[in-house]
């Protein structure tokens, strides 16, 4: 964005999101970002700054690490299905 004499006023920043992330529904995230590799961040989240840790759950306005060392696979939502049996 720029102003009536051509200076930036809104400088874009990064956003950083690592290998094996699960984004969950409705989940906002701003510039100057960081989500490291093997976490998930909840559903409705707000992320508005860097997490440097992987393999967290981040959750909540604005996010926050909820739970570290956390590991998922995509291949096992089965588990959770209705009328599954254990």
């Amino acid at each position: 964005m720029y102003d009536e004499n051509e200076n930036i006023v809104n400088a874009g920043k990064f956003v950083e999101i690592g290998d094996h992330v699960w984004v969950g529904k409705d989940v906002k995230i701003g510039k100057n970002t960081r989500i490291c590799s093997g976490s998930i961040v909840g559903w409705g989240s707000l992320v508005t700054k860097a997490f440097d840790t992987p393999n967290v759950l981040l959750a909540g306005v604005p996010a926050k690490v909820r739970k570290e060392n956390i590991h998922w696979d995509p291949h096992c939502n089965n588990l959770f299905r209705k009328g599954y049996r254990f």
